[in-house]
């Protein structure tokens, strides 16, 4: 796994923890990336500091968006707002903002970056930075899965929205800075990575700001008491045994200075604050000196990057509730098309499903689309619409069932395997005993299988019904769904369609072959696709307090048989 140790100084009054922060880093033997804001440049105490740290560790300097707030910033755009969000200025007050940071970096230091950091940067931000800053090769572009539950969680005020995106390092569409490029004529090239690591299960459930490798985040979590905190460990742990599953690993730690500062931290001390940090980095080399992690700069790691991933390709993330040791799970996977969320504590259940596929246009700031909520829209999100992937074996309901993830696979290239253990329902005559299993293609096919391994009647046939309740939105509330509309087709040409108009009606056809709901808003068409004989196919359009359609194939299988149904997505155009 590689890593990237990060620092920053917003001001003369953080730059003595930002000197702890650098000489633990060194005593260990790391090379860290220094980033300073436009307010840090407003000190020269502040940039000889970091210029000395460059001229005797090698370290790197680079550019951070967030802290434009300055004396500088107020001369420049005669302003004096109290928090300045880049991403949602106008475009082409953006760029002067950018020029003006870019240059100021440059008389200061006498070079371009070739990192740079924000909160969020959007693929038209990202484009021009790197068609004016050809040395820009790679930055830190969100905050993974943080939106409406920090929205709520700030008193309303923070007005951050960048869910959806991936948790690792990629390349971007030139269309949408969190979708990854499927090719390198689609990309910007500027290679994008993630404000921090996060607990990929706190993600889904709660606010990941608690909970991630940043030591200040797990204090605010309470995951600490005193200097004591096992989750330090657990964490780099957890993520170092991504490894397992992909070729490429990337993890960062980016802890500003001022988080170790007094007062900071509810009531816990700077010398508390500090002591976690240092016990981190420590932890680090321990796992540097085992060969399993490698500390390097942002610079550095670009050009490992361009060098050993593949644009375009899949990767599988598995993780564990580490903050209450529950034995809960939660698996991801993210690749050009899509990204998706599966909830083993719901049977192995797609919980959320974000379609890259369809490239939709990212437009924020005033006279803007969406104004001020830059996250990808999700196609279904079981906790804001009960809208999921789920399945139906025999009798049972797998999303009200537990299981856990059996193994992960690679069958090549552009492939990735996922099987479940073993499970059994029903009782007596009606029980069976499955597997399930999901084959993620790089193409944008997803197939849903069901191993039937047993059953208490050995002839006797096992009902297996897919379901795909498909939804959109970005936030909790319900968004409007007419325009929708909703196909099906079997092998003796029949079809049914109709436009989603809140009525609930609902088609069923034999032998099926083809389901299909396209979604304008989302710039997609999912299908489900069976090709085994008497299945059943199954349309639904939804209600107004039922705001998702349904997509529904049912087959009929033996013992020692399998049954597989391939969702898959594609763009409208």
């Amino acid at each position: 796994m590689y890593c990237n140790i990060l620092h920053r100084a917003a001001s003369i009054a953080t730059l003595d923890s930002l000197k702890f922060q650098q000489d633990e880093a060194h005593k260990l033997g790391f090379k860290t990336t220094l980033h300073i804001p436009l307010r840090g440049m407003d000190s020269p105490e502040v940039i000889e500091y970091y210029k000395q740290q460059a001229r005797d560790f090698g370290d790197e300097i680079g550019i951070h968006f967030h802290g434009l707030e300055s004396e500088s910033y107020k001369e420049a755009f005669g302003s004096d707002e109290q928090i300045i969000m880049l991403y949602l200025k106008p475009l082409e007050e953006r760029k002067k903002i950018i020029d003006f940071v870019f240059e100021r970096f440059y008389g200061f230091f006498g070079f371009y970056p070739v990192s740079i950091a924000g909160y969020y940067f959007d693929a038209d931000t990202l484009s021009y930075i790197n068609e004016k800053y050809p040395s820009v090769k790679i930055a830190i572009t969100s905050c993974f899965e943080e939106g409406i539950k920090m929205f709520a969680g700030c008193s309303y005020t923070w007005y951050l929205f960048s869910e959806g995106g991936p948790w690792t390092a990629y390349y971007p569409s030139k269309t949408n800075s969190l979708c990854p490029a499927k090719a390198k004529d689609e990309a910007i090239d500027i290679i994008c990575v993630p404000h921090l690591n996060r607990d990929m299960l706190m993600s889904y459930l709660s606010r990941d700001d608690y909970f991630s490798a940043h030591t200040a985040n797990m204090q605010r979590g309470k995951l600490n008491k005193g200097k004591k905190c096992r989750y330090i460990f657990d964490f780099l742990d957890e993520w170092l045994e991504q490894d397992k599953y992909n070729d490429t690993v990337y993890f960062n730690n980016y802890t500003g200075s001022g988080w170790l500062n007094e007062g900071r931290n509810f009531e816990e001390t700077s010398e508390v604050s500090k002591d976690l940090y240092r016990q981190c980095l420590e932890y680090y080399k321990k796992k540097s000196d085992e060969g399993k992690l490698q500390v390097m700069t942002m610079e550095e790691y670009a050009e490992v990057h361009k060098d050993k991933v593949k644009v375009g390709r899949g990767d599988i993330n598995l993780f564990h509730d580490l903050a209450g040791n529950s034995g809960r799970e939660l698996l991801w996977y993210v690749d050009s098309n899509w990204r998706m969320a599966i909830d083993p504590i719901c049977g192995g259940s797609v919980v959320d499903l974000r379609p890259y596929a369809g490239r939709i246009k990212q437009d924020l700031g005033p006279n803007s689309s969406q104004l001020w909520n830059g996250s990808y829209p999700f196609a279904l999100n079981f906790l804001h619409r009960q809208a999921y992937i789920s399945s139906v074996v025999g009798s049972a309901p797998l999303i009200n069932l537990r299981c856990h993830v059996g193994k992960i696979e690679r069958p090549d290239e552009h492939q990735v395997y996922v099987e479940f253990e073993p499970m059994v329902v029903g009782k007596g005559e009606n029980e069976i005993e499955f597997a399930s299993a999901f084959l993620f293609c790089d193409d944008g096919r997803l197939y849903l299988k069901k191993k039937i391994l047993k059953t208490a009647t050995p002839d006797g046939k096992v009902k297996v019904i897919e379901n795909m309740n498909g939804t959109l939105g970005r936030t909790e509330y319900p968004e409007d769904m007419s325009g929708i509309t909703m196909y099906a087709e079997n092998k003796n040409g029949e079809t049914a369609v109709y436009n989603c108009e809140y009525n609930d009606r609902k088609t069923s056809l034999e032998n099926a072959t083809l389901l299909s709901a396209k979604v304008p808003m989302l710039g997609t068409e999912f299908t489900f696709e069976s090709d085994l004989e008497g299945a059943v196919g199954e349309i639904r359009e939804g209600a107004m307090a039922k705001p998702y359609y349904s997509m529904c194939i049912t087959q009929y299988v033996k013992a020692g048989e399998e049954s597989s149904v391939c969702l898959r997505i594609r763009n409208l155009k």
